[in-house]
């Protein structure tokens, strides 16, 4: 994990490991992640940590554009709407099962979408 300084954002640039491709397109085993915020830090507000060693998310991911009508940089990563796509796992993993809501909501402030997620959950969303 590395921060990129691009004025006036801070980015943390992070190589994730793909474990399971819930839905869309492929993934390679691992892909580059783009959030906005410190590694030294919290996200961008300081109750949305970024992603961490040693845990295990459920991340709603679109191809990173430098600008909207520009292609996607090939295997960088953005989580959608920021940070309203990132869900961390608690417990043990993989869950028992797939309908088990294990994946909870990194940012608490969201109030449309679950505070709690399972991975059928999100193969249906």
């Amino acid at each position: 994990t590395t921060a990129e300084k691009i004025k006036p954002a801070t980015f943390t640039v992070s190589i994730v490991k793909v474990l399971r491709v819930l839905a869309g397109d492929p993934l390679p085993p691992a892909v580059v992640l783009r959030q906005l915020g410190s590694p030294s830090g919290p996200g961008i507000t300081e109750s949305v940590p970024v992603v961490s060693l040693h845990h295990v998310y459920l991340a709603y991911l679109t191809p990173f554009r430098w600008k909207r009508n520009e292609p996607p940089v090939p295997g960088q990563y953005v989580i959608v709407g920021a940070v309203q796509g990132l869900y961390v796992h608690a417990g043990d993993y993989p869950p028992a099962d797939d309908t088990a809501p294990t994946f909870e909501r990194t940012w608490p402030l969201i109030t449309r979408l679950p505070r709690r997620i399972s991975i059928a959950q999100a193969i249906e969303s």
